[in-house]
């Protein structure tokens, strides 16, 4: 089976934007922004479990420190820079943007950028001050702004304690927002929900969709027992 990255990530995301605009027009615009927040809060929530379990504040420090991501080598371009205080995270090259962009869906693109960043930030602690100054489906490149306080050495060096594959960040994306949209929509929900699995298996494989099957039952709100699935 091929490895899941962002790029199947980014796909999934799509499938879901295109099915649910094409159900339910503006109303599918709404859901899907909400299940973005609800996503993206729940990664950010599940930061905050991991820190204040290891004795952590919930400061940009430990933020950074319990990401859950590491990045897949050579598909983003990233540049970071802090002036006083404002660390600028300046991205010129990502691949949701690439893949959103192949599908003819950059609008879904900045939609799901202006909210996804802001939502772990508020979903690991909400008085931490974030801004999405510019994004790159829509600029140049996309501009985060996390008003971190202090200069950047500072910041803990190491990798992130426990960072999950892409196969489970995929799944959350999948199911979380299947649940959201189920719970609108109903019967007419679980319709486009099954279109995106049909979409996502004839782009890709059925043994892919077979794996994300897996977590169906998954609550994504709290830490996997033990952690599991974590990258050594």
């Amino acid at each position: 089976m091929e490895k899941f990255n962002e790029y199947h990530h980014a796909y999934i995301c799509g499938y879901l934007y295109d099915e649910l605009k094409k159900a339910f027009g503006e109303q599918g615009k709404l859901a899907f922004i909400k299940a973005t927040q609800f996503y993206g809060e729940q990664r950010g929530g599940r930061m905050a479990l991991r820190a204040i379990r290891d004795g952590r504040d919930l400061s940009y420090d430990s933020y950074f420190h319990y990401v859950e991501w590491r990045a897949t080598p050579g598909l983003a371009e990233i540049e970071r820079t802090v002036t006083d205080g404002v660390m600028l995270s300046e991205n010129f090259v990502c691949p949701w943007h690439t893949a959103l962009k192949e599908m003819g869906l950059s609008e879904c693109g900045a939609v799901y950028c202006r909210h996804i960043d802001a939502s772990l930030v508020r979903g690991f602690n909400p008085e931490l001050k974030f801004e999405a100054e510019t994004i790159l489906h829509t600029s140049n490149s996309c501009k985060l702004k996390f008003y971190i306080g202090k200069p950047i050495e500072a910041f803990e060096k190491g990798d992130a304690p426990i960072v999950y594959d892409m196969e489970y960040h995929c799944a959350h994306l999948l199911w979380t927002f299947a649940e959201v949209i189920e719970n609108i929509f109903g019967k007419d929900g679980n319709i486009v929900v099954i279109n995106v699995k049909e979409r996502f298996a004839e782009k890709y494989s059925k043994e892919m969709i077979d794996a994300l099957e897996m977590y169906r039952d998954c609550n994504f709100t709290y830490l996997p027992d033990g952690d599991i699935k974590a990258i050594e």
